[in-house]
C-alpha cells in the first residue's frame, strides 16, 4: 500500500461577488475550466499507467484534485450567473442573445443567420445549453467562412419523442465533415467544425442529453444536433 501523502487541497476562490458576469464571460470561463478539467483527467489516466509498477500515485492525486477544483469553480460560476440573471433564461432568450452577440462576426464572414423556434419549446428553461449552442453556432460560422456558394447557418428547435425531448439543429452550408469526424477532446480547425466537443459532452451528459454531427443528406454542409429530455431542463 502506498504511503505517499496527498498533495495539498487547492480550493476555488470566487472573484468579487459584486462583479456581474455577462454571458460571453461566463461561456469563456466555463470553456476554459472544462477544457482544463478534461486535460487533467487525461493526464491522470496516463500517470496511472506510468505509476502502475511503483505504486506512487502522488501525481495522479494532484491532477484529480486540480480537475475537482475546476469543477467546483464551474458550479460556483453557474450559481452566480443564475443569481445575476434573476431567473432561468428560456431557450428563446438564450438563442436570441447568442445570435445577437455573433451577428457582427457572421456579417464579417458574409454568413447569414437564420432562426426557427417552435413555440412549444420557446419558453423551455435553457441556461445550461448556452455554451453548447454558442459552440455550435461559432463553429458553423467558421465552417461557412470559406464556402464557395451560399454562406448560411440555420438554427431550428422543436419537440420530439411525443413532446418529451428538446431538439436543437444547427445546419450550415460549409464543406461538411472530413473523412475522420471530430470526437470529444479533439479539433479539426482550421478546416471547420473545431467544436468544443468536450464541453458539449460535459454539459449534455449532466442533462441526460446527447449530440451528433453529420453531413447534410443532399448538398454541402453539416448538421449539429442537440437533444435533451425536457424534464431535465426544469
Amino acid at each position: 500500500m502506498s504511503t505517499h501523502p496527498s498533495p495539498p487541497r487547492a480550493r476555488f476562490t470566487p472573484a468579487d461577488p459584486e462583479l456581474r458576469l455577462t454571458v460571453p464571460q461566463l461561456a469563456h470561463e466555463l470553456n476554459s475550466l472544462l477544457d482544463g478539467s478534461m486535460r487533467s483527467l487525461r493526464q491522470a489516466e496516463r500517470a496511472l499507467d506510468d505509476a502502475a509498477g511503483d505504486g506512487d500515485h502522488t501525481d495522479v492525486r494532484a491532477r484529480l484534485l486540480r480537475a475537482e477544483t475546476s469543477l467546483e469553480a464551474i458550479a460556483a460560476l453557474l450559481a452566480r450567473a443564475m443569481g445575476d440573471a434573476g431567473g432561468t433564461p428560456t431557450l428563446q432568450g438564450v438563442v436570441d442573445q447568442v445570435i445577437d452577440e455573433l451577428a457582427t462576426r457572421a456579417d464579417a464572414e458574409g454568413v447569414t443567420l437564420g432562426l426557427s423556434i417552435d413555440q412549444a419549446v420557446a419558453d423551455v428553461p435553457a441556461a445550461m445549453l448556452d455554451v453548447v449552442i454558442r459552440n455550435g453556432l461559432v463553429n458553423a460560422i467558421e465552417a461557412c467562412a470559406n464556402a464557395a456558394g451560399e454562406r448560411r447557418v440555420e438554427l431550428s428547435a422543436l419537440r420530439q419523442r411525443a413532446g418529451t425531448e428538446l431538439t436543437v439543429l444547427i445546419t450550415d452550408t460549409g464543406p461538411g465533415l472530413p473523412a475522420d469526424p471530430p470526437r470529444a477532446g479533439t479539433t479539426t480547425k482550421p478546416g471547420g467544425h473545431g467544436l468544443g466537443l468536450s464541453v458539449c459532452d460535459a454539459v449534455l451528459d449532466d442533462l441526460g442529453g446527447r449530440w451528433s454531427l453529420r453531413n447534410v443528406p443532399f448538398g454541402a454542409g453539416c448538421i449539429f444536433s442537440i437533444s435533451v429530455p425536457v424534464n431535465r431542463l426544469r
